[in-house]
């Protein structure tokens, strides 16, 4: 962690952790989980997931993100695996633990027009 970082959170502990083995002791030490933009390139995101959400504590947050529609070619070269609807998502998320899951559509309709703009140009 940076001296920034220690500057602006003082009572904050910042951690990285791979989570994409079961063979990770579980500690219960984490509030929150951030989960940004990860699991569309994981080919096991159950694994992953069903391994985080045992390092939560109870009552802890887990946030997570993942890009919506069809994959363009771009997102394909950057290695993404699969997109998810909100329903597969939600469904993700509680077989893997996770419990009060809500998948509000936040990019929605803005970043999803962008979408769709890049998913037509890399058609042409």
């Amino acid at each position: 962690m940076s001296k920034l970082h220690e500057q602006k959170s003082p009572t904050l502990t910042f951690a990285v952790k791979i989570f994409l083995t079961a063979n990770v002791p579980f500690s219960k030490n984490f509030d929150c989980l951030t989960c940004i933009e990860v699991l569309v390139h994981l080919d096991e995101p159950e694994i992953f997931l069903g391994t985080a959400v045992q390092h939560l504590r109870e009552g802890g947050t887990a946030v997570v993100t993942v890009p919506s529609g069809p994959r363009t070619a771009f997102d394909v070269s950057v290695g993404h695996r699969r997109h998810y609807k909100p329903r597969e998502l939600k469904k993700l998320m509680e077989t893997a633990g996770f419990s009060w899951v809500s998948v509000p559509r936040v990019g929605f309709p803005f970043f999803d027009l962008y979408r769709t703009v890049i998913l037509i140009r890399s058609r042409s």
